[in-house]
């Protein structure tokens, strides 16, 4: 799948980088250049290997990347660092190693506010905050995440000076899935009734042809739907999940394979599912599941794993027991070898 391309990418990138740092020449402002690249290939490769759940092999490519990114920077701020801080973290929190990763985080905040000469914020500062929201959320302090997260979307709608902005519409759909998730179901509403209206009226901006506005729509229209299936309004669901897919077809065409047009149509079978619709369910399921196969082929993928858990639980719904505990059983483990452990928040919804 994608994901083995990016990490041959990667792979060869590093091997390039070493090559030419054997040979490396000192350039004007003494920034060297060859070893910068080494690190930043290193730490595209860990991420790669955390994304597969390859957590073993992530860590000594992030520490070597993070060990460079400071020999060549100093002590002084840097964002190279910062970044290199933050991509060792996440891997720590993939490991769950909380409190190795809690310093790693301050570090890489306190870096990139000494970096911010506005004083009004970065999008690098407000994606730190979010990590460590999610930091927080991972230990329980659902405070502390809410806090984080509800900072993050101020700074990030006062770098753009409240104009509507894909970045500003991503800090409300972060925020609006925690206060899903902790049952503050009317504020998730709410946050994420403005992002779509913003990506609604940034999808109208664009000129014809430019789809990725459209996209956007696409996904604020099935969160909403999602919130509405967990409080019961289904056919509220059902429409805006409708909705979701026609737009998804406009945009990619009805004999296209893409992700967002599995993922619209995963959303209109949920919601087809948990209206009793069991025939029109399944089918959708059944034909979000061949294009994804279709796509990813034989590879591990969180949207394979999500529609063979929910087409598990239609199984369950229709009596087909031996069928529904087949579809689990495959989405547990692929979630699993995601995820990296079995103690991982995705495998116990798994």
């Amino acid at each position: 799948g994608r994901l083995v391309k990016a990490e041959e990418a990667a792979e060869e990138a590093v091997a390039m980088c070493r090559r030419l740092h054997k040979e490396r020449k000192r350039v004007p402002f003494g920034v060297d250049r060859p070893h910068c690249d080494t690190a930043t290939a290193l730490e595209t490769l860990g991420m790669a290997y955390i994304e597969q759940g390859r957590l073993s092999e992530a860590e000594p490519a992030l520490v070597e990347a993070l060990g460079m990114e400071r020999r060549v920077h100093g002590r002084g701020a840097h964002a190279h660092v910062a970044r290199g801080l933050i991509a060792l973290a996440v891997l720590f929190v993939h490991q769950r190693r909380h409190d190795e990763a809690k310093p790693l985080y301050s570090r890489a905040l306190a870096t990139q506010r000494e970096l911010d000469v506005s004083g009004r914020g970065t999008h690098d500062i407000v994606r730190a905050m979010t990590r460590v929201a999610q930091l927080y959320k991972s230990v329980g302090r659902a405070d502390k995440a809410a806090r984080y997260l509800r900072d993050a979307l101020a700074m990030q709608a006062r770098v753009f000076d409240g104009r509507d902005h894909e970045w500003v519409n991503v800090a409300r759909r972060n925020y609006s899935m925690f206060l899903q998730e902790v049952g503050r179901y009317a504020e998730a509403e709410a946050q994420l009734r403005e992002a779509l209206a913003s990506a609604e009226r940034l999808h109208a901006a664009l000129p014809s042809g430019d789809r990725s506005g459209g996209c956007d729509v696409v996904a604020f229209r099935r969160d909403l739907a999602d919130l509405f299936v967990a409080q019961g309004r289904i056919d509220e669901a059902a429409t805006l999940s409708r909705d979701a897919l026609v737009l998804c077809l406009e945009l990619h065409g009805a004999e296209e394979d893409h992700d967002h047009v599995a993922r619209a149509m995963h959303g209109v079978a949920e919601a087809r599912r948990a209206s009793g619709h069991l025939d029109d369910a399944e089918e959708l399921f059944v034909d979000a599941l061949a294009m994804l196969r279709r796509m990813h082929g034989a590879a591990d993928h969180d949207d394979v794993a999500a529609v063979l858990r929910d087409y598990g639980l239609l199984c369950i719904d229709a009596g087909r027991l031996e069928e529904a505990e087949s579809c689990c059983v495959e989405a547990v483990a692929m979630t699993k070898r995601l995820c990296g452990t079995a103690d991982h928040a995705d495998v116990a919804s798994a």
